[in-house]
């Protein structure tokens, strides 16, 4: 069953409702006419909600534990026009049962042919084990916008664990991917066919690992599995564009720590950072296959690890074009081979006290000996050393003077009262090398925070 159905209906808001438990299981077929079309309110898509050519708005709303038998757990939107904001979604299920368009997971929404706007909300900890095609988001042949969302903890054998966008038009802002684990293909966000533009986003902790879901001991991972590709994002056969983003601590057990562009993509990467990112293949920070042009712009790609080429790796050296980075181990125009200086933060410590809440996913540590400035923080990482979990950085959504506020906790990840933690940031100190010394034509006039660039040299031109 659907908790809520909306097939037809138009203009409809869903405002401030927890809507959960629903099951959408597969429509029982008419004994004397297998062939018949089922009924679309029977559809074993959207436990918690359904659309079929359908206008609706869904606003403060909170979804959890609803499962559907092919796709869409929380929600399937089919033909549909959907606008989500301020939502949170849990722990919904979505299981794969036949190999057709529908299969796989889209735990929290599932969109066919249909127009998706996800803004201002939260996707996280979903898990599905059996899903073969995406996790918690799968849009598929429609257009999607998702802007200022949390995509966490998400966890699928293939096809991106965070969203999986097949033949879509989709665009992407100021969003953060951090922590989803995928067995094939990309940890946050795989893209295939269609277009996809993404700004002013962070892919931290994320990995494509090839072991078992739920296994967190690292000593399992099979180093022989070529086709795991994408630790943060994955693109194939697709037109991409990625500006003001960071790629942070991504892992994959096969080739682009950070990025996997396959057959078919064309890329342009502009003023985007790529650091402390791992393959045990090739391309700690990029691996790129095919021939289509592709730029790599006003970026960092430093500090990444793989057994061969550890910042970038292309099959085609002359369709790929690098310039002004900074970069070792690849040739490139106008760039530079000196560490970063990172922006200075303050030292790190020891937790006196962690609380989570089940109904958001969000986390407070608390140190009571801190005296942060309240959100001076936000954007930074804060890591744990120790624990046995993947996922060992956390990006700092808020910060008062004593507390972080961070998205997963988990006791096996090593975040608990009297655990010690220290700060990362990909933020650069003014006296970093690559200080205005990039392309300005190309530049976007703010960082990924939307502070206006540093003039490092204090000359009046402030150059990336």
């Amino acid at each position: 069953f659907h908790v809520i159905t909306a097939v037809g209906t138009q203009d409809a808001t869903l405002d401030g409702l927890i809507i959960q438990e629903g099951n959408a299981d597969p429509p029982p077929l008419d004994p004397n006419n297998p062939a018949s079309t089922p009924d679309p309110t029977l559809a074993p898509q959207g436990g918690g909600l359904y659309l079929y050519d359908a206008r609706v708005a869904v606003t403060d709303c909170r979804f959890r534990h609803n499962t559907a038998a092919f796709a869409g757990g929380a929600i399937a939107a089919i033909s549909s026009r959907l606008v989500i904001r301020h939502s949170v979604f849990r722990e919904n299920h979505g299981a794969s049962q036949v190999a057709h368009f529908a299969t796989g997971g889209g735990m929290a929404l599932f969109a066919h042919l249909s127009d998706v706007q996800l803004l201002d909300s939260r996707v996280t900890d979903h898990m599905n084990s059996s899903s073969v095609a995406g996790g918690a988001l799968k849009i598929q042949y429609s257009t999607a916008t998702i802007e200022r969302t949390v995509i966490a903890n998400n966890s699928v054998v293939a096809g991106a664990a965070g969203l999986f966008a097949y033949d879509t038009d989709l665009t992407v802002r100021d969003a953060l991917f951090e922590g989803n684990q995928a067995y094939f293909h990309a940890g946050g966000l795989r893209v295939e066919f269609g277009s996809a533009t993404v700004e002013n986003t962070r892919f931290v902790s994320n990995r494509c690992s090839g072991y078992m879901i739920n296994d967190c001991d690292e000593s399992t991972t099979d180093p022989s599995f070529p086709s795991a590709g994408g630790g943060g994002a994955s693109f194939i056969l697709v037109k991409a564009t990625l500006r003001n983003c960071v790629f942070w601590r991504n892992h994959v057990n096969g080739s682009g720590g950070a990025l996997y562009f396959g057959f078919g993509a064309e890329y342009t990467l502009v003023n985007s950072t790529l650091s402390y990112n791992n393959a045990v293949h090739t391309g700690g920070g990029i691996y790129h296959e095919g021939v289509n042009d592709s730029f790599t712009w006003n970026s960092i790609l430093m500090s990444n690890t793989a057994t061969s080429a550890a910042n970038l790796y292309t099959e085609a050296p002359n369709s790929m074009e690098v310039d002004y980075c900074n970069i070792t181990g690849y040739p490139g125009t106008h760039s530079i081979s000196q560490m970063p200086v990172w922006a200075t933060l303050p030292s790190g410590g020891t937790l006196s006290a962690v609380t989570h809440d089940p109904e958001t996913g969000l986390t407070t540590l608390e140190d009571a000996g801190a005296s942060w400035t309240p959100d001076a923080l936000t954007g930074s990482f804060v890591s744990a050393p120790g624990g046995n979990c993947h996922q060992r950085t956390w990006t700092i959504l808020a910060n008062t003077a004593t507390t972080l506020t961070v998205d997963h906790y988990d006791l096996l990840c090593g975040l608990d009262a009297g655990a010690s933690y220290q700060f990362e940031t990909a933020a650069l100190d003014p006296s970093s090398p690559g200080i205005d010394l990039g392309n300005d034509a190309v530049a976007p006039p703010t960082d990924i925070d939307g502070r206006p660039r540093t003039d490092g040299d204090g000359n009046g031109s402030v150059l990336p």
